[in-house]
C-alpha cells in the first residue's frame, strides 16, 4: 500500500473578532478556561485582532492542552510536526496527538494513524495505525474510515476483509470523503466484498467526480467506455441473473440468493433466498450448500432442522468449502446435534487447516496441547499452533510462547518463549508483551533486566493490558528499574483499574488514602476500594468496611461495614471474618 499522505491544517475561526472579544478570551484563559486559551491561540496564529505570533500561539495551545482541551493538544501536535512557532519535534507531535486522541479528538487519532503507518518518528506499526484510524473513524473522521477501508482491503495491520472494507468505504463516502466514494464504486464495479452492481458503481464515481476527485472521474469514464448501455435500474441486474440461473449458471443462482438474503437491490426475503441457494447447491455450488446449511441451522426461510444443516455442511465440505468443513468439525466436537466424534472433528480441522483456514490449525493446536479427548501431543500442538501463527494468527504465536514458558508438555525454554511472545507482541497482542515483561522482570532463563521489563509492560499497557499497566505502576511506586515517581504510579494503577484490574483499583485507593502522588482524598479512596471489592479484591472490601465503620470518606454506616466485612471474609480475609463476627453480635 502506498504511504497515506495528509496535509494537516488547523481549523481556525474565520469570523471577525473585535478587541472586546479579545479581552474576553484573555480573561477566560487567565482564569483557567482552557477553551479561552485555545481561541486566543487561534487568534495569534491567524493574526485576528492581534499581531500574528506563532510563538505566542504555541504558548497558548500548551496552556489549553494542560487544561485537558483535546483540540489544544492537537493544535500543539501540528505546531511541532510542521515547525510552526517551535523547533520541529516529531516525538512531541506524537505525544500531543496521543493526548488529543485520548481526549476524543478524532483528527489527533487520525494523525497518529498516519505517523504509525508511515513510520514518522515512531517505529512503523501497521497494527497500531489501524487502532488509531479506527478510533478516528468512530469519532466521525471520514478519512480515518477511508484509510481503515484501505487497510482491510489490502490486509495491512489487520486480516484482509473485503466486506469490512466496503463497510468502511461507505462510512467514508457518507462523510463526504470523495476517495471513499470512488473506492466503494470500485468494489461495486468488481463485485469485491459486495454484490456487483454497475449502476451503483457509476453513481458513486459520479459523486466522487463532482467532488473534484480526479480518480473518480477517470473511473467513471472507464465505466461508460466499457458499457455505454448500462441503465440506472438495479432490477435489470436481477433480471439478467435470473436468466443466467435458468440457463444453468449456479453462481448466478447463488448471487440472487445473496441479494434476497441480504436485502440488497431487492427486499429481503429469506424464502426466496433459500430457493435460489438451493438451486445453486443442486448445481454443485459449494457456497449455496453452505448458506442453506446456515438457513436450516437458524430457521431462516425454512423450518429449523439441525440434522439437515449437518447434511448441507457436509456437502459444502465435500465440494471444497473450508467454512463447511470447519463448521462440521465444530459440530462433531460439540456433540449436541450429532454424536460427539473427536476423531472426525480432528480430521475435518486438518482438512480446513490444509485448505488455508487458520482457525482449523489453531483448533488442532489447542486440542493437542490440552489433550481434549485426544492424546496430548506437544509436537503436534506446536506444529499446528505454528502453522496458525505463520498465517497471522497471533494467539497461535502467543500459545507457543506459553507452552515453552510453562514447560508442562515440553522442556522449558525461555528463549523460545521469548521468540514467540515477541512475535505476538510485535503483532499487537498485549498478553505477549506482558509475558515478555514478566520473563525479563523475574530473570527466567535470561538475565534479569528491569528496563526491558518496563519497556514491554508499557507496550502491553498501551494496548489496554491491565496487568501491564499495573506492573508499570508497581515499578514507579517502588522505584524498580526506574526513578521512583508516585504520580506516575497513580497514573498507571488508574489505567489498570480502568481496564478492570481490581489490584490496580486497590492501589490507587491506597495512594488517595495516603496522599501519595495525588491529593489526599478519603472520598476518592472509598470509591476505588469499592471498585476493587466489586472486582474480587478481598482487601479492598476489608478497607472499605473499616471506612464505613469509622466514617472516613463515607457516612458512618455499621450495616454497610458489616456487609463489606462479610464480603472480605468470603474472599478469605481473616480480619474481615473476625470483624464481621463482632458486628454480627451487635444489635
Amino acid at each position: 500500500m502506498k504511504k497515506i499522505l495528509w496535509i494537516i491544517s488547523i481549523l481556525l475561526i474565520s469570523i471577525n473578532i473585535n478587541a472586546k472579544s479579545l479581552e474576553k478570551e484573555k480573561r477566560a484563559c487567565d482564569g483557567g478556561d482552557a477553551s479561552g486559551c485555545l481561541e486566543l491561540g487561534n487568534m495569534y496564529l491567524n493574526g485576528n485582532s492581534v499581531k500574528q505570533n506563532s510563538f505566542k500561539a504555541v504558548e497558548l495551545y500548551k496552556k489549553a492542552c494542560n487544561g485537558e482541551n483535546a483540540t489544544g493538544c492537537f493544535s500543539l501536535g501540528v505546531m511541532y510536526e510542521y515547525e510552526i512557532g517551535v523547533k520541529k519535534d516529531l516525538g512531541k507531535a506524537v505525544k500531543f496527538y496521543k493526548k488529543a486522541c485520548n481526549g476524543e479528538n478524532a483528527t489527533g487519532c487520525y494523525n497518529l494513524g498516519i505517523m504509525y503507518n508511515n513510520g514518522n518518528s515512531v517505529k512503523q506499526n501497521s497494527f497500531k495505525a489501524t487502532i488509531f484510524f479506527k478510533k478516528a473513524c468512530n469519532g466521525g473522521h471520514a478519512k480515518g474510515c477511508y484509510n481503515m477501508g484501505l487497510m482491510y482491503a489490502n490486509g495491512i495491520g489487520v486480516k484482509k476483509d473485503l466486506f469490512k472494507s466496503v463497510e468502511l468505504y461507505k462510512k467514508a463516502c457518507d462523510g463526504e470523503d470523495a476517495s471513499g466514494c470512488s473506492n466503494l464504486g470500485l468494489m461495486y464495479a468488481n463485485g469485491k466484498g459486495i454484490q456487483k452492481d454497475t449502476v451503483k458503481a457509476i453513481e458513486l464515481f459520479k459523486k466522487a467526480c463532482v467532488a473534484e476527485y480526479a480518480i473518480g472521474c477517470s473511473n467513471l469514464k472507464l465505466m461508460y467506455a466499457k458499457d455505454r448501455k448500462v441503465k440506472k435500474d438495479s432490477s435489470k441486474a436481477l433480471e439478467l441473473y435470473k436468466k443466467a440461473c435458468d440457463n444453468g449458471d449456479s453462481s448466478a443462482c447463488f448471487e440472487i440468493g445473496a441479494m434476497y438474503d441480504k436485502g440488497k437491490v431487492v427486499k429481503q426475503d429469506y424464502f426466496k433466498a433459500f430457493k435460489f441457494y438451493k438451486k445453486a447447491c443442486n448445481s454443485e455450488d459449494r457456497r449455496g450448500c453452505y448458506n442453506i446449511g446456515n438457513m436450516y441451522n437458524n430457521g431462516e426461510g425454512v423450518k429449523k432442522d439441525s440434522l439437515k444443516s449437518v447434511e448441507l455442511y457436509k456437502k459444502a465440505c465435500d465440494l471444497g468449502d473450508n467454512k463447511g468443513c470447519y463448521t462440521l468439525g465444530y459440530i462433531y466436537i460439540n456433540g449436541k446435534v450429532v454424536k460427539k466424534d473427536t476423531a472426525k472433528a480432528v480430521e475435518l480441522f486438518k482438512k480446513t487447516c490444509d485448505g488455508g483456514e487458520v482457525a482449523g490449525c489453531y483448533n488442532l493446536g489447542f486440542m493437542y496441547a490440552n489433550g481434549n479427548e485426544i492424546k496430548q501431543d506437544s509436537f503436534k500442538a506446536i506444529k499446528f499452533y505454528k502453522k496458525a501463527c505463520d498465517s497471522g494468527n497471533i494467539i497461535g504465536c502467543y500459545n507457543i510462547g506459553v507452552i515453552y514458558d510453562e514447560g508442562n508438555i515440553v522442556k522449558q525454554d525461555s528463549l523460545k518463549a521469548i521468540k514467540f511472545y515477541k512475535k505476538a507482541c510485535d503483532s499487537g497482542y498485549d498478553n505477549g508483551c506482558s509475558n515478555l515483561g514478566v520473563i525479563y522482570n523475574n530473570g527466567e532463563g535470561v538475565k534479569k533486566d528491569s528496563i526491558k521489563a518496563i519497556e514491554f509492560f508499557k507496550k502491553a499497557c498501551d494496548s489496554g493490558n491491565a496487568n501491564g499497566c499495573f506492573n508499570v505502576g508497581f515499578k514507579y511506586s517502588n522505584g524498580e528499574g526506574i526513578k521512583q515517581n508516585s504520580t506516575k504510579a497513580v497514573e498507571f494503577f488508574k489505567k489498570a483499574c480502568d481496564s478492570g484490574d481490581a489490584n490496580g483499583c486497590f492501589n490507587v485507593g491506597v495512594m488517595y488514602a495516603n496522599g501519595k502522588g495525588v491529593k489526599r482524598s478519603f472520598s476518592n479512596a472509598s470509591k476505588l476500594f469499592k471498585q476493587a471489592c466489586d472486582g474480587g479484591d478481598a482487601m479492598g472490601c476489608y478497607i472499605l468496611a473499616k471506612m464505613y465503620a469509622k466514617g472516613e470518606g463515607v457516612k458512618k454506616n455499621l450495616k454497610k461495614a458489616k456487609e463489606f466485612y462479610g464480603r472480605a471474609c468470603d474472599g478469605r480475609n481473616a480480619d474481615g471474618c473476625k470483624n464481621y463476627a463482632i458486628l454480627n453480635k451487635q444489635k
